[in-house]
């Protein structure tokens, strides 16, 4: 008797899932998020409890064991939203993602600066050309440096032979001085506890990256640009 009265305190106060939603979301100054005029985009955030089942407009999102979820699905053009729903042992939570079209940034005007100049960035994904497809997705305050403006977009060198194109609404050049110093990696520490395998670079400000994955083999690859590598000594701990 004491284990069911238990258990039916435990239903009725348990808090219902959270989802937060990473992207789409509007870019400062704009009340939704503006997409461009294509059949299919990125959704991605995370949900907790971790073990939560995750819905966006009916399509069953996989999540892994941190709570996060990643899926690339079709645009509903004609409701124009995105609709999220995370269940967890019968509590049910609903979040709805409005969205529009994206606004044409190739009539912007080019700013009247002088170039080479710090920008922040505060938009959510780097193109890799003024018209091409998404490339970077920057972490929000990440600061870089800009070459030039062209079509409306930021012109931020990542690499040689690599450019990253930012809208002009999600960058803003730094008025204040700006006298970091360059980012330097001289450790790499690697965690294999907990089923998970952890690799920690201290850097002291956000870069800007790059992860995708292969299949052959089957690894995670992770491009840091404008960082200096001085990596000398690897730590691993396994537990």
């Amino acid at each position: 008797m004491t284990k069911l009265l238990l258990a039916v305190w435990l239903h009725i106060y348990a808090a219902p899932p959270v989802i937060d939603v990473v992207y789409p979301r509007p870019a400062p100054g704009d009340t939704i998020p503006r997409l461009d005029k294509v059949d299919s985009n990125f959704v991605f955030g995370s949900v907790q409890p971790s073990d939560a089942h995750v819905f966006a407009n009916g399509y069953p999102l996989p999540v892994w064991t941190n709570g996060a979820f990643f899926a690339f699905l079709p645009i509903d053009w004609k409701s124009q939203r995105y609709r999220f729903i995370a269940v967890h042992k019968g509590d049910t939570t609903q979040t709805t993602v409005n969205f529009t079209t994206r606004l044409e940034a190739l009539a912007a005007p080019a700013p009247n600066i002088i170039f080479p100049t710090t920008v922040e960035i505060t938009g959510p994904n780097m193109r890799n050309d003024p018209r091409g497809t998404y490339y970077l997705f920057p972490l929000h305050g990440t600061r870089a440096e800009a070459t030039g403006f062209t079509k409306g977009y930021w012109k931020i060198p990542l690499a040689p032979g690599r450019t990253g194109w930012m809208e002009y609404r999600g960058a803003t050049e730094v008025k204040s001085a700006d006298d970091r110093q360059p980012m330097v990696i001289s450790k790499i520490d690697v965690d294999t506890a907990g089923g998970w395998i952890e690799v920690r670079l201290p850097i002291f400000d956000k870069p800007l990256f790059r992860i995708t994955d292969e299949r052959q083999p089957d690894c995670i690859h992770l491009e840091i640009f404008n960082v200096i590598s001085k990596i000398d000594r690897i730590n691993y701990r396994s537990q």
